[in-house]
């Protein structure tokens, strides 16, 4: 005859181990995820940032700045697709000769297209 009293405290057993272990290793995979996700949030808003600025100095300035060369290509991997013909006409812009009100309202149209990009959450 089965003891239904030691089989019921066997599983109790067993539950109560595996319980801790798994909520355990869940929650760091999940905090591991959200960790990974701030990282990549806070690399693209720098990125995003450092485009915006270093642009709006070379614009007004007689050459490109060694800042806007570092991000003339790295700021494609955080823009939407759909800007990349405006990231484009902006970068050719700002290495041209002079500023130009052309200039600055490619600046502007890029950098709300980004200011979209940047919000978190």
């Amino acid at each position: 005859m089965i003891d239904w009293s030691v089989t019921i405290a066997g599983i109790a057993l067993i539950v109560a181990i595996i319980s801790p272990v798994a909520t355990t290793i869940l929650n760091n995979r999940f905090m591991l995820k959200i960790k990974k996700w701030e990282i990549s949030s806070q690399r693209k808003l720098e990125i995003i940032e450092g485009y915006l600025n270093s642009a709006s100095d070379s614009a007004y300035s007689d050459g490109v700045l060694d800042d806007f060369a570092k991000y003339r290509a790295t700021i494609f991997l955080y823009a939407p697709n759909n800007l990349h013909n405006k990231i484009r006409e902006l970068n050719q812009a700002v290495e041209g000769t002079r500023f130009s009100s052309e200039t600055a309202e490619l600046l502007y149209e890029v950098a709300i297209a980004l200011r979209k990009e940047a919000q978190i959450g």
